[in-house]
């Protein structure tokens, strides 16, 4: 199986079928078009890296220009990302946009592309942490997801070195985890479980299992563009690093609705460390054989197939 041949095939589907909004997955809220043009324009823009083609070109603009218009940004602040809940969806829903929009300036030159995704970071609060910010320009708490604040920080990676740098010197102080490795999913942990709700303690957990390699991911985008960074030589890091290639890691990833069913696991780790064997799981129990979409076996197969964008960035072709 070819990575390349994955990406031109679920490129020239879309272009063919298009794609609607998910609903996040097992979360069920229901989402508009910023996400799912935000995660297509990448898998476009890689497939005319591969082959050249225009038609790619074509697709990938019509969805970095969607996210350049009035119905993704109704009032000219961050992007409406779902309904109910926050529109903007925290930092990751603002993540996700910026990131497409930085490859689309890298990929085709055009710098209104980077000049929105400066906008909308810039326009995010910094304390340590980010605040969010709403579709109406209403700034927000914290984002307490870890998770969120990382991907917001890899996606903003181009455009705020400094305050980036920032962020990451704080990172071992920052990032908790379990005493096993396992990143924790809020940020201030003891603060916001209530100590005496055991299932909910369980239920959190497992969560926390399904965003693990979520988190790699991100943290292999920032490792890529600041190599030689402290917290790569951190203890908190190796645990991180360790856990992710546990037994413990690939059963619930492969089981979790918050695993490969909705965060594609197997991809995220082998983006990380190079790994194939959870992504041969990924794509035995997630892809279709005949169409190549990754939308079997999930509550969300809209959602789940767009983030095949993910494997954009694997550094080797042939999978097995």
């Amino acid at each position: 199986m070819l990575i390349s041949k994955i990406i031109t095939t679920n490129a020239n589907y879309f272009i063919t079928n298009g794609a609607k909004p998910g609903h996040n997955g097992c979360y069920h809220n229901p989402e508009t078009k910023v996400r799912m043009n935000s995660h297509w324009a990448i898998t476009l823009l890689k497939a005319y890296e591969i082959t050249k083609e225009s038609k790619y070109k074509k697709s990938a603009v019509k969805c970095l220009d969607y996210l350049c218009s009035k119905e993704a940004r109704p009032f000219g602040f961050t992007f409406n990302c779902r309904e109910g809940k926050d529109k903007c969806n925290g930092l990751i829903g603002q993540a996700w946009a910026i990131e497409s929009l930085m490859q689309g300036y890298k990929v085709l030159k055009d710098r209104k592309y980077k000049e929105l995704a400066e906008k909308v970071f810039k326009m995010h609060k910094f304390s340590g942490f980010w605040k969010k910010r709403e579709i109406d320009g209403k700034i927000l708490s914290f984002d307490l997801t870890f998770n969120h604040q990382l991907w917001f920080a890899a996606s903003g990676s181009l455009i705020d070195r400094k305050l980036v740098i920032n962020f990451m010197n704080n990172l071992e102080r920052n990032t908790s985890i379990h005493k096993n490795g396992l990143i924790r999913h809020l940020i201030f942990p003891k603060f916001t479980i209530p100590a005496n709700f055991i299932k909910t303690r369980k239920s959190i957990y497992n969560k926390e299992v399904g965003y693990h390699a979520f988190n790699l991911y991100a943290f292999a985008l920032l490792r890529k563009k600041f190599p030689m960074h402290k917290f790569w030589k951190s203890e908190k890091f190796r645990k991180i690093s360790d856990y992710a290639m546990s037994k413990e890691h690939f059963a619930i990833a492969e089981t979790s609705k918050y695993g490969m069913q909705y965060n594609p696991s197997g991809i995220e780790l082998a983006f990380f460390n190079k790994s194939t064997k959870l992504l041969k799981k990924q794509f035995k129990n997630h892809l279709d054989k005949k169409t190549l979409l990754m939308n079997m076996n999930t509550s969300d197969p809209d959602v789940l197939s767009s983030r095949i964008y993910e494997v954009t960035r694997l550094e080797y072709n042939k999978i097995f």
